[in-house]
């Protein structure tokens, strides 16, 4: 009785009257600090999600972008950068007072064999394009020449035709790789001849196997958005691989089927000098070489260029393409699920962009530019 008497006294003190509202506001704080935690569980899957679609994003879409900028590579300085170094590899003449290809890349570059970089194409390119430019000014040897044709002599434009972003492909029909009109005055027999179509044919072949494997590659990373689903699931692993953020996976796919096409040649067209000591000069002989008879394993690649189909699809990823992606929340401390009505998802918009017309960097005039950007 003491103790009761006690506490009914405390409760008419000061103290007293403040501990029973106390002690009745316990439960609320409870509730507040259970909402507290599901409120940062929510923020969490939130941030967890939103990480994991931009990531798988731009994962995905830099697989695109290293593949274009390649292709871009290979199109542009790659080859005229190896033929560059044979400047110094001169080409004796018959008479000094007649044209000559002087060295051995002129006699390739202005029978239109490899594109140059640079303002002046004319005498072979300037090679020293600066870091912020957005115009490597890449292209064939602007002048004409003569070839033989079926009625005779007859221009020929060069390869300058073929900076169109379709160019028609040779088929069966032979590319000429050293000019007749250039070889009138070397002093190049057969055997020479060869050996300098060799050395450039060597690179052709290297540079056409960088194609394929770089191609190979791309089918590879991207076939049903692969590298899409292993980032989404890499950063939430809530689902298998196969099945990650199929809403997503399924806008994102058609844009990964952009396709570069290989210009290849089967047949090649030379000439060399019918020249001796103590003869007269005679008219250029010409010889072909086939991919057959190279027996290389696939023809001679040149370039490479986009399919119509791959052209319009990066105009649209110009712009951007929105990705939104629902995703799954855990229930909370009152048992209740949130998907149903609220439905809860991330998103983001994903570009990919050069500083190209079209957005096409790759052929003609090829740029390895390509960046991807992200935005909310």
């Amino acid at each position: 009785m003491k103790k009761h008497g006690c506490f009914k006294r405390y409760l008419h003190t000061s103290r007293g009257q403040i501990l029973l509202p106390s002690v009745l506001l316990v439960p609320l704080f409870i509730l507040v600090v259970y909402l507290l935690f599901d409120l940062t569980n929510l923020s969490m899957t939130k941030v967890q999600h939103q990480y994991a679609l931009d990531n798988a994003a731009y994962t995905q879409m830099t697989t695109v972008s290293s593949y274009l900028n390649s292709m871009a590579m290979i199109n542009g300085p790659s080859l005229y950068r190896v033929m560059i170094g044979y400047k110094d590899d001169k080409i004796e003449s018959i008479d000094p007072t007649r044209t000559q290809p002087e060295n051995v890349f002129n006699l390739f570059y202005k029978a239109g064999a490899f594109p140059s970089v640079g303002q002046d194409h004319e005498n072979g390119g300037t090679n020293n394009p600066s870091a912020e430019s957005i115009d490597w000014d890449v292209d064939y040897y602007p002048k004409k020449f003569v070839k033989d044709g079926e009625k005779g002599v007859v221009d020929d434009p060069g390869h300058k035709k073929w900076m169109v972003p379709h160019p028609k492909l040779p088929g069966k029909d032979a590319v000429v790789i050293i000019n007749s009109e250039l070889i009138k005055n070397a002093k190049l027999t057969m055997d020479a001849t060869v050996e300098k179509i060799a050395e450039y044919l060597k690179w052709v072949f290297y540079l056409g196997s960088i194609y394929d494997n770089q191609t190979y590659s791309y089918d590879q990373l991207t076939r049903n958005a692969y590298m899409f689903r292993e980032g989404y699931f890499v950063n939430t692993g809530t689902c298998k691989p196969a099945d990650c953020a199929k809403q997503s996976a399924r806008v994102f796919a058609p844009y990964l089927k952009i396709r570069v096409k290989p210009f290849d040649v089967n047949k090649v067209r030379a000439y060399f000098n019918d020249w001796a000591e103590g003869r007269g000069v005679h008219e250029p002989i010409p010889f072909d070489l086939t991919s057959e008879d190279l027996k290389a394993g696939r023809d001679m690649f040149l370039f490479s260029y986009l399919t119509p189909e791959s052209v319009s699809l990066l105009r649209k990823l110009d712009y951007g393409i929105v990705l939104k992606q629902p995703y799954k929340t855990r229930k909370n401390h009152f048992k209740q699920n949130l998907d149903q009505k609220y439905k809860p998802y991330t998103r983001v918009k994903v570009m990919l962009q050069c500083p190209r017309k079209g957005n096409n960097c790759v052929w003609p005039n090829p740029l390895p530019k390509y960046s991807v950007l992200l935005r909310p």
